[in-house]
């Protein structure tokens, strides 16, 4: 694979390499097949058990949908501090009532109900816009979901240099054609990479990416449906990722990089649970898809899967299993994490 020399390209000229290396990899049978398997993984586990459930459209033909309530539901206040009211009712694009419409918010933490911050009384239809009113409180103002996608957050850790390594600006292209395929606006799409540069911020900035500020080391807690993009992290980032949502909410995370099944395999059994004794843990109530390599460069989508933690699986595992929380540790030395107290931002 070739290497550009940031220094001798200007800013432009990056940028226009990404746009090319995003339509070479949008137009691949990789990415067609990549495609398939994650709309299909999606709409398997977030398919909720809400009412009406015949209702639910097919995620893989109309792309993505819209949460909305089938009842009206007497509201208490949210996680995030906003006491959300209850809206007027709307239709979707076919004409269908669509109940009241309640507490779809655009707050970080997603959608929530009154009972339980983890679960969800919803049903799913297709929808490209259904015109929702904005609801004002004392704590502030929160518009309702405008477009499909919108209660789904996109992570990614670990891209690398685009400006200056190919591998990287595909892995960048992947990115942002899972984020578009998604209907995930900017501001719920977080990057980050300790080794960004200046330029390199400022490019995806302009792309519409929103930079997460320091370095989290993995540990970021999800309050809702949220992808996780990390295209050959380290195993330290997955099991800070793990150990930060380590519960029930885990239903809520899909995770989209290195193989944990390929991890244990090529670690003895005993060192595998000493270094990340959270995949080690999960790992049998993880289901695993893996990736088809067949990108016509191998070394960049090499090795990766689609995890989901089922809440079929996961709703069966004892509570005592999750009281156990240590938190991870590793050596200054690690080559696999930059820690926090070495980041340059």
């Amino acid at each position: 694979m070739d290497v550009v020399d940031i220094d001798s390209d200007s800013r432009n000229a990056v940028i226009r390499r990404i746009t090319e290396t995003r339509e070479t990899l949008a137009a691949s049978g990789f990415y067609s097949s990549f495609r398939e398997l994650y709309k299909r993984v999606l709409s398997t586990v977030w398919k909720h058990d809400g009412v009406n459930t015949d209702r639910q459209i097919d995620y893989e033909e109309h792309g993505a949908a819209i949460t909305t309530f089938d009842k009206p539901i007497d509201l208490k206040t949210c996680c995030c501090g906003v006491n959300h009211a209850q809206t007027e009712p709307a239709t979707d694009i076919h004409g269908k009532t669509a109940g009241e419409i309640t507490h779809s918010v655009t707050c970080h933490h997603g959608v929530y109900n009154h009972v339980d911050h983890r679960h969800y009384e919803t049903s799913t239809f297709a929808c490209e816009k259904v015109d929702m009113p904005r609801i004002h409180s004392a704590a502030g103002t929160c518009g309702i979901h405008d477009r499909p996608g919108s209660n789904t957050e996109l992570a990614c850790y670990g891209l690398g240099n685009f400006a200056s390594c190919v591998i990287a600006r595909y892995q960048l292209a992947l990115l942002c054609c899972l984020r578009d395929d998604l209907k995930i606006p900017g501001s719920k799409c977080f990057v980050y990479d300790p080794r960004f540069t200046t330029v390199e911020k400022d490019i995806l900035q302009e792309l519409q990416f929103t930079l997460i500020q320091h370095n989290e080391e993995g540990k970021r807690q999800v309050c809702g449906r949220t992808v996780f993009y990390m295209p050959h992290c380290g195993k330290p980032l997955y099991n800070n990722l793990l150990w930060a949502n380590w519960g029930p909410g885990l239903t809520d995370m899909v995770v989209v990089g290195n193989s944990f099944c390929n991890m244990n395999e090529n670690l003895p059994s005993r060192i595998f649970v000493k270094q990340v004794p959270y995949i080690s843990r999960i790992l049998p109530f993880t289901e695993e898809h893996q990736i088809e390599n067949s990108f016509m460069y191998d070394d960049i989508f090499n090795d990766s899967s689609v995890h989901t933690f089922p809440q079929d699986k996961i709703g069966n595992i004892p509570q005592k299993f999750w009281q156990e929380r240590p938190v991870p540790r590793y050596p200054e030395d690690d080559i696999e994490i930059i820690l926090s107290k070495h980041d340059n931002i």
